[in-house]
């Protein structure tokens, strides 16, 4: 039977800027995983919009046949971004 598991989430706090990006790494899952990833913006009350996207996503095998995977958050907006990274996969 899947077994699905959450996390680990992390929230980035270096306010990130108009444009810029910030890249992640993510492990401990197997080969047959199925990987979920999301950015979720903060709203700061300001009455300013945020967003962000998921970007650049890259699988790597270790010759030990342990897995990562790369991504990188990019602030898409207009305003300076604070956000969480989400994180679960389904796997055995």
């Amino acid at each position: 039977m899947a077994t699905i598991t959450y996390g680990p989430n992390a929230v980035s706090v270096n306010f990130l800027p108009p444009g810029g990006e910030e890249h992640w790494q993510l492990m401990g899952f197997a080969l047959s995983s199925t990987v979920q990833i999301s950015a979720h913006p903060f709203s700061l009350k300001d009455g300013k919009d945020r967003k962000c996207m998921v970007t650049n996503i890259e699988y790597e095998a270790a010759p030990d046949g342990s897995r990562r995977v790369f991504f990188t958050v990019k602030n898409t907006g207009i305003e300076f971004l604070n956000y969480k990274v989400v994180t679960s996969w389904i796997g055995p």
